[in-house]
């Protein structure tokens, strides 16, 4: 396992509602800020790691100020395994910190014996108190959008599913989620010119939101 990179910027991010993906396209590229599409669209997968309390989860449901998330990461084919990486993100308000490690590629789909595999690698790498163990997974397609000026980075996910891990775990049964999530992402000396600039974005009914705390919400790990 190797670190590929150390990276601290805010993030603001929320869930859509009453919206349709076409329409939030419109307002993205007819925004103050001028975004155009930067990368071909592409699937994102990723496997959250928590302990036995949800400790993260509930982090993210109280609001605290400070909260860390873990997964596992990879691009492309949902049902294959390709290039993983380590991701522990730390938040503290909007400002995001995140590590990102290389995981050897053992093994080529979700499955009792990568899921295995995974968690020794992901608690080798913390060396945490107690182990965190998969929880649930995420898949979903992003747009990627970047400002005129090349500092504000813009993306959009829709089709969400998840898949529960925990003891109730079934690798064929696949939640849908209608609903797309926003996330904007940039360096904080931008942060009041992003926000002067979001008008017509804001204007649409947001609600800021985590796809591990929608799925883990509607999968009835917690009661909402």
């Amino acid at each position: 396992m190797n670190l590929l990179s150390k990276v601290e910027r805010i993030e603001r991010k929320w869930a859509l509602h009453n919206a349709t993906r076409s329409q939030f396209l419109i307002a993205i590229l007819r925004n103050k800020l001028c975004f155009t599409k930067e990368y071909d669209s592409r699937k994102v997968n990723s496997i959250y790691f928590d302990d036995s309390n949800l400790n993260s989860l509930y982090e993210n449901i109280n609001g605290n100020t400070l909260k860390a998330k873990y997964r596992v990461r990879w691009y492309g084919n949902s049902k294959k395994i390709v290039n993983p990486q380590f991701e522990i993100k730390m938040k503290k308000g909007i400002l995001s910190k995140k590590r990102v490690f290389r995981l050897d590629n053992k093994f080529d789909r979700i499955s009792d014996e990568s899921l295995k595999y995974l968690t020794t690698e992901v608690n080798n790498i913390l060396k945490l108190k107690k182990n965190i163990n998969p929880v649930l997974s995420t898949h979903y397609e992003r747009d990627y959008f970047i400002s005129s000026n090349k500092k504000i980075r813009c993306t959009l996910d829709d089709n969400l599913e998840s898949i529960q891990l925990g003891y109730l775990k079934n690798y064929l049964i696949k939640k849908k989620f209608f609903r797309l999530v926003l996330e904007m992402k940039y360096n904080s000396e931008y942060d009041e010119y992003v926000r002067k600039n979001l008008k017509n974005l804001s204007d649409s009914r947001l609600s800021k939101n985590s796809k591990y705390l929608l799925s883990a919400i509607d999968d009835k790990f917690i009661t909402n």
